[in-house]
């Protein structure tokens, strides 16, 4: 690849449609990474593979992504992202390392013990129980709460308009799962329909217990991070504003919306008691 090719790059968050994307990506191109999280700290490997290939994906916040990136390579980088609304992402999420045990094997065997150790956990809990739920959910509350808002915006971010939309221009486009074909015509170059699912799994518990009073407050109060960036995105028809390279690429065949970025007091003050499952 040159340095003035573009390089896609896909900040895959856990359970939402990243799997889906990563099959669409690997039919469409010739080369393609995903996964890269186990060579983005490997400055020689990361550098061969962003050479040569026309996408890459991983588990990586985009902070850091970038930012290795722009380490070893010249070429453009273009960002997508996928965000899931806030309450079944905890669920998904929670019920996946409830899966990974399922499928056993191999696959089991190649997570770390740490995550094997959390999913043993879950297993033994009372699941249809919202204050035990919450307790797992608080013992590793860096696997479960608000991980959307850390991978598309970093941790600890100020949450501010202004440095708000100016980050979520560094995107190209981010959407929700109702969004993949529009988010893959875009990421392929090509009008994409809407795409078989990968990497679904059937739930180990009823999920009806997300819809739990105790538990949607517990989410409101410990989620909310995640959930002030999904109503943000939701004003904007559920994606992120098109970066500034990508306007001025396009000026004048592109009408964009006026950006709806919601302050925190506003947020804060609209936010209901409880969110509605969905």
């Amino acid at each position: 690849m040159t340095s003035e090719n573009p390089l896609i790059v896909f900040v895959h968050i856990p359970k939402t449609a990243g799997s889906t994307v990563n099959a669409v990506l690997k039919r469409h191109f010739d080369h393609g990474f995903e996964h890269c999280e186990g060579i983005i700290e490997r400055r020689a490997q990361l550098k061969r593979v962003a050479e040569k290939v026309d996408w890459i994906s991983g588990h990586v916040p985009f902070h850091l992504m970038r930012g290795r990136l722009q380490q070893v390579t010249d070429r453009p980088l273009r960002f997508f992202s996928i965000m899931r609304e806030p309450v079944s992402h905890v669920c998904s999420h929670y019920n996946w390392l409830l899966e990974i045990h399922r499928k056993g094997g191999r696959f089991y065997d190649n997570h770390p013990p740490y995550i094997q150790s959390i999913s043993k956990r879950l297993r033994d809990s009372d699941n249809s129980d919202p204050s035990a739920v919450i307790q797992n959910l608080l013992a590793d509350r860096g696997l479960f709460l608000n991980i959307q808002s850390s991978m598309i915006l970093g941790k600890n971010f100020d949450w501010n308009s202004g440095r708000l939309l100016t980050h979520l221009r560094k995107y190209e486009f981010i959407g929700t799962p109702k969004d993949l074909p529009e988010l893959l015509s875009r990421m392929c170059g090509a009008a994409q329909p809407t795409p078989d699912v990968h990497n679904a799994a059937l739930y180990h518990f009823d999920r009806d217990i997300f819809s739990h009073a105790q538990l949607r407050n517990f989410l409101m109060r410990h989620n909310f991070l995640d959930w002030m960036l999904f109503q943000t995105m939701q004003a904007n028809r559920a994606r992120a504003a098109v970066s500034a390279e990508f306007r001025r690429k396009n000026k004048g065949q592109i009408t964009l919306p006026k950006p709806n970025i919601p302050s925190l007091r506003d947020l804060r003050q609209s936010r209901p008691s409880f969110v509605p499952y969905e």
